[in-house]
């Protein structure tokens, strides 16, 4: 890829800079796979620097070898966690099912290459051995882009564009650097320049829907906020007016835009959740009938389906009651 130790490390550190702010702005799966290919150039960078045969330089080179054939893995699996991308068919499973294996196949197989150097052949760039280790490489490599373009195709938004930057970059530098054992010199620049061409065509594409993406799940941290973001939306209902005609018995919990019935009073009431559940809220010791209440609700200890809830009043009281939640 890049053909020195310097142009290596400003390339993955742009990459990287690219890769971050395209998983932010519409573009989770395409930066995680952009975010592996990347760490090629961080693979270059310490190959280069340790350009002799020995310890460092073969770990190297078979960190390299590994992250190149997880590529496509990485799409894949970057698919499934961007919610805006499409269902994949069935049939890519069983596609993804036959590249897994001659990965699999294929690398162990060129395990035996050890080192990673820069050859007569390849100067200035490194000579990528394991890229035309036995017969069927050219078969391996064929696979790989036909997995990446059909994942593209069949799941990302405006794929075409996508299996036409790949397979665009891929030819040129196949056809510039095929005789020299170094096919992936190109994708030095293509793999960093990637990101933000499509950070381009998203911007002149998408318009509004571009500048103001919507609310994502962008990281692991993100993930888990989302999750409990989700959780609290879905059991807190914070400052819920109701009027004494939808309030009923001392049990009315939450109205979706009609009485829930009651049950009379000091009797248990219940009422729809939104999101698929029902909640029962059991009888209160309210004896008056406030005109409105708010409520404040704590999600539920771990292993238990009850809630806390605490009400306020029209006169400034508090009460509390336990809510029973059960799917529906």
């Amino acid at each position: 890829m890049c053909y020195s130790a310097t142009a290596s490390i400003v390339n993955w550190i742009f990459g990287t800079a690219g890769c971050a702010l395209l998983m932010r702005r519409h573009g989770l799966a395409e930066g995680v796979f952009y975010l592996v290919v990347v760490q090629m150039q961080l693979v270059e960078f310490l190959l280069h620097a340790n350009p002799t045969c020995g310890g460092a330089n073969a770990t190297a080179s078979i960190a390299g070898m590994l992250i190149n054939h997880l590529e496509p893995m990485a799409l894949w699996a970057g698919v499934h966690a961007d919610p805006s991308c499409g269902r994949p068919p069935r049939w890519l499973y069983s596609l993804m099912r036959l590249y897994t294996a001659a990965a699999v196949l294929y690398t162990l197989y060129a395990l035996g290459v050890q080192c990673t150097v820069v050859t007569p052949v390849s100067a200035p760039h490194l000579d990528w051995t394991w890229n035309y280790s036995g017969p069927a490489h050219d078969l391996f490599y064929a696979l790989f882009l036909v997995v990446v373009n059909s994942i593209s195709a069949m799941c990302l938004a405006d794929g075409a564009v996508r299996c036409a930057l790949l397979t665009a970059s891929y030819v040129a530098s196949y056809a510039v650097y095929g005789a020299t054992h170094s096919v992936g010199a190109m994708w030095c620049f293509a793999a960093t320049a990637g990101p933000y061409l499509l950070l381009a065509y998203k911007w002149l594409a998408g318009g509004d829907a571009f500048r103001h993406p919507p609310r994502r799940l962008r990281s692991v941290a993100e993930v888990c906020a989302g999750i409990a973001r989700g959780l609290r939306r879905r059991l807190s209902y914070r400052d819920v007016d109701f009027d004494r005609e939808a309030m009923g018995a001392p049990g009315v919990l939450l109205s979706t835009g009609r009485p829930p019935s009651s049950g009379g009073g000091g009797s248990a009431g219940s009422a729809s959740l939104r999101g698929g559940s029902s909640v029962t809220l059991a009888g209160s010791s309210r004896t008056g009938e406030p005109r409105s209440w708010r409520l404040y609700v704590s999600p539920p200890e771990v292993g238990t389906n009850a809630l806390s809830v605490q009400y306020l009043s029209e006169v400034g009281e508090w009460e509390t009651a336990q809510v029973f939640l059960t799917r529906t």
